[in-house]
């Protein structure tokens, strides 16, 4: 029986491609293997389950740490990460291949599997 994409299906997905542990994505680390699989974990969760904002940053909380991700946090990860999906083939492809991943870990027949759809542009630059 299949169910929804849950976090915890992206947060494998993110972790094993980009191999960072989930503590280093709660953490303040800003190393680029680090920031760039944050980034990919807010798309995906947009894209899959269209999660809250708020909700996205709730669960990439910064443990042991007054410093928490906030709902804007999560808007500026997702729009780069929407900036290197439409700019970067290469980024497109690993982005769809971990959505058909989540997918399938949330026990998706593969007739239902599908490409990630196309995310809308970016916000203009104020």
């Amino acid at each position: 029986m299949s169910r929804s994409v849950v976090h915890a299906d992206i947060m494998q997905v993110v972790c094993a491609e980009y191999k960072v542990a989930p503590d280093d994505l709660y953490s303040n680390r800003r190393q680029v293997d680090i920031v760039h699989a944050r980034e990919a974990y807010v798309w995906l969760a947009r894209i899959l389950r269209t999660y809250p904002y708020p909700e996205i940053a709730q669960h990439l909380k910064r443990d042991g740490s007054a410093k928490r991700a906030t709902h804007t946090t999560a808007i500026a990860q997702f729009y780069r990460a929407t900036k290197k999906y439409a700019h970067a083939p290469w980024i497109k492809e690993k982005y769809n291949r971990m959505a058909l991943e989540c997918e399938r870990l949330a026990g998706m027949p593969m007739e239902q599997t599908r490409p990630a759809p196309t995310p809308p542009p970016p916000a203009p630059s104020a």
